[in-house]
């Protein structure tokens, strides 16, 4: 119990001196390849989760910034004209426009030349990844709904979307799905009392 609590009071800065530690050796890494000669070593190096690590931890502050504040972003988000209206499809078009120039540049270089040459091109590529992630979680999406309607007609949902206007569909923040016509309809009869 007493190396739990510890754990709890002294996690975050042990934590933050492994990520300055791997910061630093991968910067050495990137600079020196560690000495390694063997070119099937050091790609090995390259592609293990030392040489991915960038990659898992933007990942994992990503998915841990949607599970903390992720809902309160969908709710501040939801009401703004210009994201309702498509500025939403429009960010996470420029993300993925971002993506595209960046994975230009290595195919232009060279995937493996580029993975030798140019290793941290994976880091601005998993920021990238993130934002389009969190993105499409967050962001009103004019193309989330249409592919939302699309799929209803599909599976014979169609009902459901038809009577609810643009305005209630994001009045709690959230997409309309399963489980969540309850709430709503919960939420128009107290309204109407």
């Amino acid at each position: 119990m007493c190396a739990f609590l510890g754990a709890r009071r002294f996690g975050p800065q042990v934590l933050g001196v492994l990520l300055v530690l791997y910061a630093v050796a991968y910067s050495i890494f990137v600079m020196t390849g560690f000495g390694v000669e063997n070119f099937a070593t050091s790609v090995a190096l390259r592609v293990s989760l030392f040489g991915r690590g960038w990659s898992f931890l933007l990942g994992g502050l990503a998915a841990g910034l949607y599970v903390r504040h992720g809902a309160a972003w969908r709710r501040a988000l939801a009401p703004l004209p210009w994201l309702a209206r498509g500025g939403g499809d429009g960010l996470v078009l420029l993300v993925l426009g971002a993506m595209g120039l960046l994975l230009m540049k290595v195919e232009t270089i060279g995937t493996w030349r580029a993975e030798i040459e140019w290793l941290p091109w994976h880091i601005p590529e998993s920021a990238l990844w993130a934002a389009f992630i969190l993105g499409v979680l967050v962001l009103p999406l004019v193309s989330r709904d249409v592919a939302g309607a699309f799929q209803a007609a599909f599976d014979g949902r169609g009902e459901e979307f038809g009577g609810i206007g643009a305005r209630e569909h994001r009045c709690d923040g959230l997409d309309i799905g399963e489980g969540q016509h309850a709430h709503l309809e919960e939420q128009k009869g107290s309204q109407q009392r």
